[in-house]
């Protein structure tokens, strides 16, 4: 049984992902990380001398910290600090960051209570913050120097240009709003967990971010809101089920499930309408929202790797390990081109998708995979990408 497990392609995307994750570790980073790298919490911080340190603030919205950052702003030589790790949201921690010249913002790329599902669960995305004087081998010092920390604490992370992990959320979400509209939400949760094997329910995923939050996502992102390529059923039922009181986990009614673990009746009846829709359709139309906006960071420079695309998934829509992470998961199943023919006529023939991203395009004409992507072909999807805009 163990040699037959060996040979399977969940074996080796479980394995692979793995294995990234333990050589994340061990990164030689360059430039070199600041000698002294200090761990500052705000119990700490009446007692601790600075110096020459590369500060990381634990709790970096708190109000102690802010002050804290504020008193040795004002000093001068040694004691000022320039740069600093902050972990926390990006919202709350923007009162420090903007105290800064260089902030590193490490923000948890699950809410805390889904952080349970796995060793994974804890994965951080990073995101560089900086002063427009702030010389590129300052930048680079501070990010290298913020990311040694994180791999001497075991905590694997994402760098990306901001919102990267939130953003395959809100493509999930309206993805979910729409088909809800054409089909039964337990059927919806059922292939997205069996064929896409999500290690989580996708609508209580949703409950868990809250509606206000990945609202405020989309209107981040105006690709997302744009009414053009996005139903206004989707936000018309995420906005209506949060004015309602179905915010999502921790509000008396819940949201799409209730305080039970339930799906919520109400929201079926109040807010949805059912048309007639096929496993193969629901499971097709998830793939391609998500693989859409994936190529789409990957164009815009969001994210540099096929591999970032991979752990984004598995940390932020909690898809299993065997999957290999979204792209992969694509590679060893569907195929891109396959993948590719499927949006076509879904965007063009039927009308109910967006149409695919050039990136697929260009992979299938120079005959590349997501596992063999290549820097040149990224670079001409990119400028066929820009001119399209």
């Amino acid at each position: 049984m163990y040699v037959t497990l060996l040979g399977t392609s969940d074996f080796c995307n479980a394995a692979s992902v793995t294995m990234a994750l333990r050589r994340m570790r061990h990164r030689v980073l360059n430039p070199p990380p600041w000698g002294s790298i200090i761990e500052l919490r705000p119990t700490d911080m009446n007692r601790v001398t600075v110096g020459e340190s590369f500060c990381v603030f634990t709790e970096a919205s708190s109000p102690e910290t802010v002050r804290f950052i504020a008193e040795h702003r004002s000093f001068s030589g040694n004691g000022v600090i320039k740069s600093a790790l902050l972990m926390g949201e990006i919202e709350g921690v923007k009162d420090a960051a903007d105290l800064l010249d260089c902030a590193v913002v490490a923000t948890n790329l699950r809410p805390s209570k889904l952080c349970k599902l796995g060793e994974d669960g804890n994965m951080v995305e990073v995101q560089l913050l900086c002063s427009p004087h702030v010389r590129k081998i300052q930048q680079r010092e501070a990010l290298s120097s913020a990311l040694a920390y994180l791999q001497s604490k075991g905590i694997p992370y994402i760098v990306s240009k901001g919102d990267a992990g939130n953003r395959l959320v809100a493509a999930l979400s309206l993805e979910l709003c729409r088909l809800a509209t054409e089909a039964e939400m337990r059927l919806i949760d059922a292939v997205a967990r069996e064929e896409l094997r999500f290690d989580c329910n996708p609508f209580q995923l949703l409950d868990c971010y809250g509606m206000m939050y990945i609202t405020k996502v989309m209107g981040r992102h105006p690709h997302l809101a744009d009414e053009r390529r996005v139903p206004p059923i989707t936000r018309r039922v995420l906005s209506a089920m949060d004015a309602e009181g179905f915010g999502g986990e921790g509000v008396h009614r819940g949201g799409f499930y209730n305080c039970y673990g339930s799906l919520n009746p109400e929201i079926r009846t109040e807010f949805l309408r059912r048309r007639k829709l096929s496993r193969s359709d629901i499971f097709l139309r998830l793939l391609f929202a998500l693989v859409n906006e994936s190529c789409r960071m990957l164009l815009e420079g969001c994210v540099e790797t096929v591999n970032d695309i991979d752990l984004l998934s598995i940390g932020a829509l909690t898809l299993n390990l065997s999957t290999g992470g979204l792209l992969s998961y694509v590679d060893s199943g569907i195929g891109c081109f396959a993948l590719l023919r499927n949006m076509n006529y879904h965007s063009r023939d039927m009308g109910v998708t967006d149409p695919s991203s050039p990136l697929l395009q260009v992979m299938l004409e120079a005959g590349e995979t997501f596992r063999t992507l290549s820097p040149e072909t990224l670079y001409q999807a990119r400028q066929k990408f820009v001119g399209g805009i």
